[in-house]
């Protein structure tokens, strides 16, 4: 089956010193459906508020990029942050000889982010007159791990005119709106927006767990799409 991975968010995270946890869990998964050996993959990069389907290698060579400039190959003993913190925590901080004391901050900054995205435009051109509506084969899946930007509709109504592709969301959890005191004030009307447009444009759901799917369920029920189909696949821990 062809398949549609959406990277735009994480193209939008390339400034990012450092990235956060649906950054990863979108990373990994993008890795693995656009690194395989599979011929039959695309990106869905956005290009203002419209959806564009770049190549394989094109999705490839971005999420690279970013994984770059994030820093996560770096192997931590090579951080004089990182050794100095754990020093500390080990009563060892006198031990750390030529090290620094323990920063407020250890992310490490980087640059050449923007050197890096010229570059790509470079080799692979802007993504503009790839319409994913017009140029996905038939019966592709298209998937958005990232909940990006599931809150506009305007970015999936091109869903509707391809009744034949399978669009399969992940839904993180529900937690903006169960729980919002801990999130920014316009988050739970925006994560209503996002299932809104779920059970607007989606053919099935993607949760880690049994306690997400028992809630995200019982609201697509009263969104009217009770048949839903919602698959359960927790996240492997990282190595």
């Amino acid at each position: 089956m062809t398949l549609a991975y959406d990277i735009t968010r994480l193209i939008t995270r390339v400034l990012n010193v450092t990235p956060n946890g649906i950054d990863r869990v979108d990373y990994a998964l993008a890795e693995h459906f656009l690194n395989g050996s599979e011929t039959d993959r695309f990106g869905v990069i956005a290009a203002g508020l419209w959806p564009q389907l770049v190549a394989q290698d094109a999705a490839r060579a971005a999420i690279e990029g970013i994984s770059v400039h994030w820093g996560e190959a770096k192997d931590p003993e090579e951080d004089p942050g990182f050794r100095s913190v754990v020093a500390h925590l080990t009563g060892d901080a006198g031990k750390a000889i030529g090290e620094k004391a323990p920063a407020a901050r250890i992310v490490e900054g980087r640059s050449g982010q923007v050197s890096g995205v010229l570059r790509w435009i470079a080799r692979y051109g802007l993504p503009i007159g790839h319409a994913p509506q017009k140029l996905l084969p038939k019966s592709a899946c298209y998937l958005n791990v990232s909940q990006f930007p599931l809150w506009i509709p305007r970015y999936f109504e091109w869903l509707e005119q391809r009744r034949d592709v399978k669009a399969v969301f992940f839904i993180h959890d529900l937690l903006p709106l169960e729980l919002p005191e801990y999130f920014r004030p316009d988050e739970y009307a925006r994560h209503h927006r996002r299932l809104v447009n779920l059970a607007r444009f989606g053919t099935a759901a993607l949760v880690t767990s049994e306690v997400v799917k028992s809630t995200l369920s019982e609201c697509l029920q009263g969104l009217g799409r009770a048949d839903m189909p919602i698959f359960v696949a927790p996240m492997p821990a990282a190595p």
